[in-house]
């Protein structure tokens, strides 16, 4: 049995890879109502193919069975101002954490399924199979989990880090009148800028209403030659 067609990129990565025949737990996953779910993935870098073609649209990549996160640009800020993202000093925390770690690197990752929107992929991996016992072990322990936060949590020894890399994504569907609460939630620049705009519409045409009211008063005392 060969690997079903569900993506061309998935299917991309598993022939780079030289993967021709599936597993058994490989084939109960890639039926084809498997789609539109949520996904856990665990494993060692080295033994996911299709981990790259998962990740595919967020920051964060394997390069050479690494995990590597792409450098913030200039717009990062801006970006997190309006959007629900990370701003460039996370991104760059990250970084330099990734380009820091060593073989025993295990890591916790949360993103959007890139193959089905709106459903969510939870990847546990790390450099080497005890990397990813490592991981595992910290779901497992009270204290442990607690530190697990944001979408990327990094376990390099004893010691825990935990980044937030990517936009956020939404599950389900809210209400309209809460999109207001969604957008604004834990945001005080873009309640700021809600602020700005709204004086702006208040305040302008007031201001060219009252200017316009002077410069009448003023044409009617001026005395006519």
């Amino acid at each position: 049995m060969s690997f079903p067609t569900v993506n061309p990129a998935l299917n991309r990565a598993l022939a780079a890879r030289d993967y021709q025949e599936p597993t058994a737990v490989q084939s109960a996953v890639l039926v084809a109502d498997a789609a539109g779910r949520d996904l856990l993935v665990v494993g060692a870098l080295d033994r996911l193919p299709a981990l790259g073609a998962l990740l595919k649209d967020g920051p964060l990549q394997v390069t050479e069975s690494k995990l590597t996160l792409r450098l913030p640009d200039a717009f990062q800020d801006i970006r997190a101002l309006f959007w629900d993202a990370p701003g460039q000093a996370e991104r760059s925390r990250a970084t330099v954490a990734l380009d820091g770690s060593g073989d025993g690197l295990g890591a916790i990752i949360g993103v959007e399924n890139a193959f089905s929107g709106g459903k969510s992929a939870v990847i546990v991996t790390g450099m080497t199979p005890v990397a990813v016992a490592a991981a595992v072990s910290a779901l497992r322990d009270p204290d442990g989990s607690a530190r697990i936060q944001g979408d990327i949590t990094l376990f390099q020894g004893t010691e825990v880090s935990a980044f937030r890399t990517a936009v956020g994504y939404d599950v389900g569907d809210l209400p309209p009148w809460l999109w207001p609460q969604r957008w604004l939630a834990n945001q005080p620049g873009r309640a700021g800028v809600l602020l700005l705009g709204c004086t702006a519409l208040v305040g302008m045409p007031l201001f060219w209403r009252l200017r316009r009211r002077a410069a009448m008063r003023l044409r009617g005392r001026t005395p006519k030659p």
